[in-house]
């Protein structure tokens, strides 16, 4: 490169409009750096940008990075949980969004503002080394005002478009970025849940009931609470039940649990899950808990029913031995026979009318080998009578300890309850070695006299636990019983009721489905069989066996009731569980990257500009945008300018209007120059000059 500052200038700037645009981007590094400003006479001082005003734009830039990074640093955190803060964004969403507003339009501002910025100062030190045309001194005012001017050629109307869309865009992104947005978290809660310590005096929940002893039982708004639940809430269950087949094809079925605490199950309850509603609360002072999810150990009653037609078990009048007894009720009915393991039971059953309206369910545990239970199932009058179809009916019953998923949707008041894997026994009892006492009534009495004689008629025995058939389980079946003594009315059975609603559910369900739902059964929890069939008998069975489930879902869920609302010693303890609260996230992940880029993307076109330009070293005061300042300077430029304008229209014989559309002068180049003065004047160019800046007397570069 020459030695001599003008041939320099020369040499950089020859050609300038016939170079593409990275070309003369790159060769306006070595412009800035061969040239060092206005030579003028020394005391004559010349109208420069102060440093001030250069770097104005740099706080606004500071602010906006520093809040860019802590939202792009909080986006990966975990949404913050401030009661009053979701309660304000929550019901006050229209303050909100007029604050949200102000804030974008004034972060907006600040990112523009340095854009805008960095034209207006790049392009104002342009216009004092080259001779732009008027259509590109206008275009370079519309970049720095955002503007669009539809009066520019097309060609121009581009880079507009990307500044105006910025414009717009850059609001986006800070509403984006800032838009609190009401989310969950989750966090670690303690959940009490039903614990059975050992109670080898059967002071607690292995106390064993006798239909001559008084038992504990707590009433209360939230319901009433008992480990008798067939005599404290049995119309309750009854009633469960009876909906259950129904419910399962509904995707918003409910089934109500037997208290008053206000919660439902979305399909079993299995018999977990009674903490919530009865529990101390455990939400830890959040005021707006969503969920609860924890493990619970429970059983799951697998019940498999079939028509047994050898069955033994059935109903029959009186004898007329016990007729002559003093203490003689009309219409007693015995339920007796012998059950598939050999044992002998009875029990009494009542109507009011005759035996047609009896329905028996004889319920107990097989504890010498199977460890399951038997349910039979008997009516009365053999030979009709409205639950006819229920009679020889046998289902076998298993207690499998499993440990289940429970979730509880708060804000709708339902727990959904799923089978996770298999889990040790939770009753104490339930051990190869342990025993418990039990109630029974076993070898046919001759006369009711022998009522609770332990050799005779009914009593407790000594009873060896096994895997799941412990005390728990033998007092779920035992409910199946009682059940059965204590629902019948006047005319009607309410389990006969309940079974042949069941059943008419059923018949309902299959003839609008095409086939039944996936059960998604697993090995440690094959429990569950459908009709394969549309016979009469699969249909009845697989309703009979739903109702079992559902009616000793219902007991467990009573005894784990009653453990946490009797408050026995050692009856609850604390499992870690997860708690979803509601919390705010600000910014939405997409929206703040994108502003921090953008933010990035703005400091990085600063210091470019800013190295490239050698800090604005020559940016004269004056601003093609202060109207002002174009009226002085035109003026002090003489009547060259408008002489050039005028000649160009009288050329195409036309005059000058100041249409903003007007192309005849739109190609005249215009130049800032300043005089020994120090003044500046914007003046026209020759069409030849702007390839090279003229050095003369008026303008001298180093």
């Amino acid at each position: 490169m020459a030695d001599d500052p003008e041939e320099t200038l020369h040499a950089l700037t020859k050609g300038y409009e016939a170079k593409t645009w990275f070309q003369k981007y790159m060769h306006s590094w070595q412009y800035h750096k061969a040239q060092t400003g206005w030579n003028l006479p020394q005391g004559i001082a010349i109208g420069k940008q102060s440093f001030f005003g250069k770097v104005l734009p740099v706080p606004g830039l500071i602010i906006t990075t520093i809040l860019s990074a802590a939202i792009l640093r909080g986006i990966d955190q975990p949404p913050f949980i401030d009661n009053d803060f979701y309660d304000f964004v929550s019901t006050h969403r229209s303050s909100v969004q007029a604050i949200l507003s102000l804030l974008t339009s004034v972060f907006s501002f600040a990112h523009l503002y340095v854009l805008t910025s960095v034209i207006n100062f790049s392009t104002r030190i342009l216009l004092t080394q080259w001779a732009p045309t008027l259509d590109r001194l206008k275009l370079w005012r519309a970049l720095s005002n955002r503007s669009i001017d539809l009066a520019l050629p097309f060609t121009f109307l581009a880079p507009l478009t990307v500044v105006w869309a910025l414009t717009l865009g850059v609001g986006s992104l800070w509403t984006g970025a800032l838009t609190p947005n009401l989310v969950s978290r989750n966090i670690t809660a303690n959940i009490p849940v039903p614990f059975y310590a050992p109670d080898p005096d059967g002071q607690a929940w292995n106390q064993t009931w006798t239909p001559i002893a008084s038992h504990n039982v707590v009433r209360s708004p939230l319901g009433t609470f008992s480990y008798t639940p067939a005599y404290d809430r049995g119309t309750s269950m009854i009633n469960t039940a009876a909906g259950i087949i129904y419910d399962k094809d509904a995707p918003d079925g409910k089934r109500p649990r037997s208290d008053k605490t206000g919660y439902a199950y979305r399909t079993r309850s299995y018999g977990v899950g009674s903490s919530l509603g009865l529990a101390q609360s455990f939400s830890e002072g959040y005021r707006h808990p969503m969920m609860y999810q924890y493990q619970e150990i429970g059983y799951n009653a697998s019940v498999v029913c079939s028509f047994n037609a050898s069955s033994q078990w059935g109903i029959t009048p009186p004898t007329d031995v016990i007729k002559d007894e003093p203490s003689y009720i009309p219409n007693i009915y015995w339920a007796k026979g012998a059950t598939p393991d050999g044992a002998l039971f009875w029990q009494l059953q009542y109507s009011a009318i005759d035996d047609s309206n009896v329905v028996s369910m004889n319920a107990h545990p097989d504890l010498n080998s199977t460890r399951k239970g038997t349910v039979m199932i008997a009516t009365g009058n053999t030979q009709g009578g409205p639950y006819l179809t229920l009679n020889q009916t046998q289902c076998s019953v298993a207690f499998i300890p499993t440990l289940f998923d429970i979730s509880v949707n708060l804000s709708s008041s339902v727990i959904t309850v799923d089978r996770a894997d298999s889990a040790p026994d939770m009753d104490p009892t339930a051990q190869p070695n342990a025993t418990f006492t039990a109630w029974r009534c076993h070898t046919l009495p001759d006369t009711l006299a022998s009522l609770g004689n332990s050799t005779t008629g009914c009593g407790n025995y000594t009873a060896q636990g096994q895997f799941g058939l412990g005390n728990i389980a033998t007092r779920a079946l035992r409910q199946l019983n009682d059940l059965s003594v204590l629902d019948t009315s006047l005319h009607t059975s309410s389990l006969g009721e309940m079974f042949l609603s069941l059943i008419q559910n059923e018949i309902v369900y299959y003839a609008n489905t095409t086939k039944y739902q996936d059960w998604n059964i697993t090995d440690f929890s094959s429990d569950v069989s459908s009709p394969d069939t549309t016979t009469n008998a699969s249909i009845t069975e697989y309703s009979i066996e739903q109702g079992l489930k559902s009616l000793i879902d219902d007991s467990l869920l009573a005894f784990a009731s009653a453990q946490l609302v009797l408050h026995y010693e050692n009856s609850s303890r604390v499992t870690t569980g997860s708690l979803t609260v509601g919390a705010v996230l600000v910014g939405t992940r997409g929206y703040v990257y994108s502003l921090f880029v953008f933010n990035l993307l703005l400091i990085l076109i600063l210091i470019e500009e800013m190295f490239r330009t050698r800090c604005w070293a020559n940016l004269p005061l004056f601003d093609y945008n202060d109207l002002k300042g174009v009226i002085v300077a035109s003026s002090m430029g003489g009547k060259e300018l408008a002489n050039k304008v005028v000649a160009a229209h009288e050329k195409s014989e036309s005059a000058w209007v100041a249409d903003p559309h007007d192309k005849t002068a739109s190609g005249i180049r215009v130049q800032l120059k300043c005089r020994d003065h120090g003044s500046v004047e914007l003046v026209s160019v020759q069409d030849h000059e702007y390839e090279l800046v003229e050095v003369n007397s008026d303008m001298k570069h180093g």
